[in-house]
């Protein structure tokens, strides 16, 4: 029963806010290119990343978001280009998007680790609402705001820009991923659409003796929604074991680790615990994340990234 309560409450929020929101992550300070396209190819390597997020586990209809992210430096690292797969379940909505990414890198003094990027992405987002009577239970099946068996399915495009910047000390990035206001569908239910994010993010590495300290924030401004803020800090433990902790408006506490397993692959966690009473609960939300960073091209170099 308070499953089925809880399902029927985040279903009124979707149709009250007539509005689909992007996917949540935790780990974006570890992939920035899911908010980001100025991060394609800002490191010289290719960059592949799978993540998983199941948010309020143990609640009837909570989001499942699964993203797949591959980027690259080109041209003799002067340009980054990237592909953005996401899918993302919540409730009676299954939703599909994918993304190219362009960035054109602009390298000051001789290194080639203070950088800044100006990049752009333009794909496809395919919207599909099922009104499923196994995952819907409703007294009069005739109620036509809920018409069970009927289908919405659009596909509409997208673009986006953003501008990224890093050293070897601090990074700092401004995006709008989804610049259009798209507008899905009409149902009985009211109209379908896609509000445009705002995404401001920055970060700072501080080297102590033996270890270092990034503190790091995230905030979120979309039309018609308060603003979301993260405040984030991470301990970088002898080049091998991240530890953070991040307070996300102050109602839900992140705890984060992440491993570097080999010069190639990292291996991340999150979890959410929600400090609100209403999603109480549940069992908090998990993340978990694979990085593969590779040498492609002859001018590709292998390093340590802290950003």
């Amino acid at each position: 029963m308070k499953k089925l309560v809880m399902f029927s409450f985040f279903l009124l929020l979707a149709f009250a806010g007539k509005a689909q929101q992007d996917p949540l992550y935790s780990s974006y300070m570890q992939n920035p290119i899911l908010i980001n396209p100025a991060y394609s190819g800002t490191y010289n390597m290719l960059s592949v990343t799978a993540l998983s997020r199941w948010q309020w586990l143990n609640m009837t209809g909570a989001p499942i978001t699964n993203s797949l992210s591959a980027h690259s430096s080109v041209f003799k690292n002067k340009l980054g280009v990237g592909v953005i797969l996401v899918n993302d379940r919540f409730g009676i909505n299954n939703n599909t998007e994918g993304y190219g990414t362009f960035a054109y890198k602009i390298n000051f003094g001789e290194k080639e680790d203070n950088v800044l990027s100006f990049g752009m992405q333009a794909g496809m987002m395919n919207y599909n609402f099922t009104y499923d009577k196994e995952k819907i239970k409703v007294k009069d099946e005739e109620d036509p705001n809920f018409p069970i068996g009927s289908k919405i399915n659009a596909t509409e495009p997208n673009f986006g820009a953003g501008v990224f910047y890093r050293n070897e000390k601090l990074y700092a990035g401004f995006s709008a991923p989804k610049i259009l206001n798209s507008k899905f569908a009409e149902s009985n239910s009211g109209l379908s659409q896609y509000r445009r994010h705002f995404f401001f993010t920055g970060g700072y590495l501080i080297d102590l003796i033996t270890f270092q300290v990034k503190p790091s924030f995230l905030i979120k401004y979309v039309d018609g929604a308060p603003i979301s803020i993260d405040v984030n800090s991470s301990v970088l433990i002898k080049d091998f074991i991240w530890l953070g902790a991040s307070l996300r408006n102050f109602n839900t506490i992140v705890l984060m680790t992440q491993l570097q397993l080999t010069d190639n692959f990292r291996l991340g966690y999150a979890l959410d615990i929600p400090i609100n009473k209403v999603i109480r609960t549940s069992y908090g939300s998990h993340e978990l994340m694979l990085n593969m960073d590779l040498k492609l091209l002859k001018s590709h170099d292998i390093g340590f990234r802290y950003f």
